[in-house]
């Protein structure tokens, strides 16, 4: 699980909290996290994840309900590029050239 960059646990209740610290322990390079639809309640529990992560989707979560959401995400994870599909900005980012890319540099 270490070389994990890219994972979807979208509409997964039981992920939160403590399996987010665990998650940054075990997949160090995790750099796409979808957890739309889940218990996450507030960004803060993905701060073990700040240094690496620079997609994330925590759209349809009670995190993504509180004031300040976004502004906060993007303070607390550095590396942040994309939110709910967004930049910091609130424009939409195209993540399919991103993974095209990354699928290139895998391959060589």
């Amino acid at each position: 699980m270490p070389a994990l960059t890219h994972l979807v646990m979208s509409d997964n209740q039981a992920f939160a909290g403590a399996g987010l610290a665990t998650l940054a322990k075990q997949a160090p390079l995790l750099a796409r996290l979808d957890l739309s639809n889940s218990k996450v309640a507030a960004v803060a529990e993905l701060a073990p994840l700040s240094t690496t992560l620079r997609s994330l989707d925590l759209s349809d979560t009670p995190a993504a309900k509180a004031e300040g959401y976004r502004e906060t995400a993007f303070k607390l994870l550095p590396a942040l590029e994309s939110l709910d599909g967004r930049d910091a900005k609130g424009e939409e980012v195209d993540e399919s050239e991103d993974s095209e890319s990354e699928d290139e540099a895998r391959s060589c």
